[in-house]
């Protein structure tokens, strides 16, 4: 094949518009729909890549009063740790032998599905890199305000963010859960996640591109209303 028809048709995979070039067992999604892999698919496990920009800010000491990119990698990095942690429990039957869902142990076809999980921790990272490099984000009483700028620490914040957390978040997400159990949705995204027979810590975060955009924006709520009431921190 012509190296640009591969590309085109790479690009028309994403977009939903030709037949991805990956198997049904891997996508999962009974009819995958428009954005259903991420963009970066293509990169398989060269996606890591996606990091470098953020740890060369770092290492040439270019990173900013907030030090964003240190700490994008090191809140990366400790979702990493935290899922690794986890996993490990739940495939530790000594550990949750009796707490187990299913009897069954994990298929191989799960954990191919399931390789990709840590997609949308690359897909945060960039989103909340988008908001925090934009000029301002919004502009009250002729003063402009930018995602920026954050003490350490704030009590007062982590208050704030766990009442918000609660309240619209978790409503819009458990509206948002049924409106992807419904007939249509399910079958071209969220049964993707439902195809992983047996539950695991990573099972949680197995989902396409636009369901973790919706996701990405909903859990936003409490980062960026904690912000625009004052209590934002790093």
């Amino acid at each position: 094949m012509w190296i640009g028809d591969a590309r085109i048709a790479a690009v028309g995979a994403w977009l939903g518009l030709l037949k991805s070039k990956y198997p049904v067992s891997a996508r999962a999604a009974t009819k995958p729909g428009f954005l259903y892999e991420f963009p970066w698919e293509m990169l398989g496990d060269w996606k890591y890549v996606l990091f470098l920009p953020f740890l060369a800010i770092v290492c040439l000491g270019l990173d900013d009063e907030d030090n964003w990119s240190y700490h994008m990698l090191l809140i990366a990095l400790l979702r990493y740790a935290q899922a690794a942690l986890w996993n490990f429990i739940s495939r530790n039957h000594h550990i949750s032998g009796r707490t187990r869902i299913q009897a069954k142990g994990v298929d191989f076809k799960q954990v191919d599905r399931e390789e990709h999980w840590d997609d949308y921790i690359i897909l945060q990272t960039y989103v909340a890199t988008a908001v925090h490099l934009l000029p301002w984000v919004y502009c009250w009483e002729g003063k402009c305000h930018a995602y920026r700028g954050f003490p350490t620490f704030n009590g007062k914040g982590l208050v704030q963010l766990l009442l918000i957390h609660a309240g619209p978040t978790e409503f819009f997400y458990y509206w948002l859960h049924r409106v992807l159990h419904c007939h249509s949705l399910y079958s071209k995204y969220h049964s993707h996640h439902h195809a992983s027979f047996v539950p695991e810590a990573i099972t949680g975060s197995v989902h396409p591109f636009l369901e973790h955009l919706m996701y990405t924006a909903n859990f936003a709520i409490p980062l960026v209303g904690t912000w625009l009431v004052g209590g934002a921190s790093v």
